[in-house]
């Protein structure tokens, strides 16, 4: 029986073409740390990763943080932002009512640490209140996390207006 998956918002087949990739890293499983000839194999298969994505996206091999999955990220990024501007004037986080627990938790942990961390109200529709954006957008804003896709609802966010609002 053929089926239709239907839910590419929480999770998607893999692409052969990365399967093929992945497969590669299978057998490099030296520690990339190491000066060993294994560990040496794995990073340079690292670092021909990062090289790429950031060629896909115009940045810099450096610029790239590689991380085990979509939690780990969300949580660098929202914690990495608040340490990197903790003595700086810009340190208001600013996230959606609705994002992932994953963004979620780390805004509430700060938040319980006494950071400025502001949650956006959604309508009826599940979308983000612009006018409340823009009104908690401050000279002061670090972040502003909104999914694009929201992987409960489906429902696609307006984000080249929140960037353009963002900036």
């Amino acid at each position: 029986m053929n089926s239709i998956y239907l839910d590419h918002n929480a999770t998607t087949p893999l692409d052969p073409l990365v399967r093929v990739e992945m497969e590669k890293a299978w057998d490099a499983y030296g520690n990339p740390s190491s000066l060993h000839a294994q560990g040496q194999a794995a990073r340079a298969l690292i670092d021909k990763a990062r090289s790429r994505v950031a060629k896909l996206i115009g940045a810099q091999p450096d610029e790239i943080l590689l991380t085990g999955g979509g939690t780990e990220g969300d949580n660098l990024a929202v914690q990495g932002v608040s340490s990197l501007f903790s003595n700086g004037p810009r340190q208001q986080i600013i996230a959606s009512s609705i994002e992932h627990q994953a963004v979620l938790n780390p805004c509430r942990h700060l938040q319980a640490q006494g950071k400025p961390v502001y949650f956006i109200p959604v309508d009826d529709s599940g979308l983000v209140r612009l006018d409340a954006l823009s009104q908690a957008l401050q000279s002061h804003s670090a972040l502003v996390s909104v999914m694009l896709a929201n992987n409960d609802t489906g429902v696609i966010e307006p984000v080249a207006e929140i960037a353009s609002l963002a900036k």
